[in-house]
């Protein structure tokens, strides 16, 4: 996710929790009833608390599974709460919101579908964020320290058998130079062993007596 889509998400959520607290405002100006202003002042404090959290996400360095699964925990109490607000409205003790007896206050309805489009706008960008966040976030702090620690613990043990297996597999020996090879392959392309292909009869002819007198002398 790059900070052009995560900017996109996070005025998102802040701007829909702003409505959802403005709509709040609006149903209590209408409404007189005690009990149903305890339900529209937890729904505006969830609201509140989900603009804080996306706020320290975005200005959090790490972001942890932890924040993320706050995050989306909290979208979800909100979408609860606003749900089983607009599921009751119509019912007692609530249908005394009614201008008549008849039907419930417009104004209350047109407010409460306005806070239910925010909160699945919300959902939609809370999904969006916590599903591409979680592909990058694999260990929490405490579990990279320990992955770290475990492999400063065996990294002695690593670089010695590296060594050892490479002392055991170094087969090809360069006798011009004593140097050695792990493979045929690699020894052929040593400066030594392409000096000598490259030499024409005569040199090699001079070589082998000088070797001959070497030999002699010694």
């Amino acid at each position: 996710m790059n900070i052009e889509q995560m900017n996109t998400i996070v005025e998102t959520i802040v701007n829909e929790c702003e409505s959802i607290i403005s709509e709040t405002e609006n149903i209590t100006e209408v409404v007189d009833l005690e009990s149903f202003a305890e339900e529209l002042l937890e729904i505006r404090t969830t609201a509140e608390e989900l603009q804080t959290l996306i706020l320290n996400i975005e200005e959090s360095e790490y972001i942890s599974n932890n924040m993320l699964d706050s995050l989306d925990n909290k979208s979800i109490q909100l979408y609860q709460e606003i749900k089983y607000s607009f599921d009751n409205i119509e019912t007692p003790p609530y249908d005394v919101l009614s201008e008549n007896e008849s039907s419930t206050n417009p104004e209350v309805i047109d407010s409460f579908v306005c806070m239910r489009d925010s909160i699945n706008a919300i959902r939609d960008a809370v999904y969006e964020l916590v599903t591409s966040m979680k592909v990058c976030v694999y260990f929490e702090t405490d579990q990279i320290s320990q992955v770290l620690k475990e492999c400063l613990t065996n990294l002695p043990i690593v670089i010695y058998s590296i060594h050892r297996l490479r002392k055991q597999e170094m087969k090809f020996k360069c006798k011009t130079c004593n140097k050695k090879f792990f493979s045929n392959v690699v020894f052929e392309q040593h400066s030594c062993v392409k000096a000598y292909e490259q030499m024409t009869l005569e040199q090699l002819l001079q070589e082998y007596n000088n070797a001959k007198n070497s030999a002699k002398s010694a």
